[in-house]
């Protein structure tokens, strides 16, 4: 009996060590594939640790100065003012060290002038391609998973769309709008600090964002227009509810 109890428990010790093994090189495999993908590592990195998502439901909200907002509306349009106020907060905390210096002296003084160019389909096309169809979807309800399988079909419309907004200067307003959403991090669930907000625009519209950056990234590289400033910032803060 006591034989057969130490064979027992070297076999399950081979197994667990081989299972161990295995999770080891399963979930090293993973992060592998997932490199340059913070998202994709994190979510392995939880799955891992067991840590699983779940939906958060937001009862009641408390601003610094002790209003409590209950209502759902209420919630939302708090929550939007918190982190509309995050600008205004942010810039009032800003001092420039060289206080003479004008907008004008930060911009490198050039011949050139930019102009938007009309963007090709191809360029449209790649951009299509590379699209992640996991990625949310934006308030237009047209997937990624759809935009990409129909690429080689719609890329021509896009590519007519997008310069004639180029051409007219007008960019879409819905192509503006994003679907908010915020998203807790830890602690207190009625503190608005304790949420970030996740923004999804229409992917159309980060398309062709996308193309025009690319332009005027380019411009600016190589015309030298980039100016560092040294700022220091201080400790005011700004609510937007807080106000007498």
């Amino acid at each position: 009996m006591l034989e057969d109890w130490t064979a027992c428990r070297t076999s399950r010790n081979l197994v667990n060590k081989e299972i161990r093994l295995a999770k080891k090189r399963f979930y090293q495999s993973r992060i592998d594939e997932a490199s340059g993908d913070q998202k994709t590592t994190w979510k392995v990195l939880n799955d891992l640790l067991g840590k699983k998502s779940c939906t958060i439901k937001i009862n009641e909200l408390k601003s610094d100065c002790g209003v409590t907002f209950t209502n759902p509306e209420e919630n939302a349009d708090y929550m939007n003012k918190h982190f509309a106020a995050f600008g205004p907060n942010l810039a009032s905390k800003i001092q420039v060290i060289e206080d003479n210096i004008t907008p004008t002296e930060m911009l490198t003084k050039k011949d050139s002038s930019f102009n938007l160019k009309k963007v090709e389909a191809s360029s449209v096309l790649k951009l299509l391609n590379g699209v992640k169809v996991n990625k949310a979807t934006g308030i237009d309800k047209i997937s990624n998973r759809i935009l990409k399988i129909a690429a080689p079909v719609i890329q021509k419309n896009f590519t007519n769309l997008f310069n004639l907004s180029i051409t007219s200067g007008v960019f879409p307003s819905d192509w503006k709008i994003a679907k908010v959403s915020p998203l807790f991090k830890s602690d207190d669930l009625s503190n608005a600090n304790n949420y970030r907000l996740i923004s999804v625009l229409p992917t159309i519209a980060r398309i062709f964002e996308r193309l025009i950056f690319d332009q005027l990234y380019t411009y600016v590289n190589e015309n030298n227009f980039l100016y560092i400033v040294p700022v220091r910032i201080t400790t005011t803060s700004f609510n937007p509810y807080c106000l007498t």
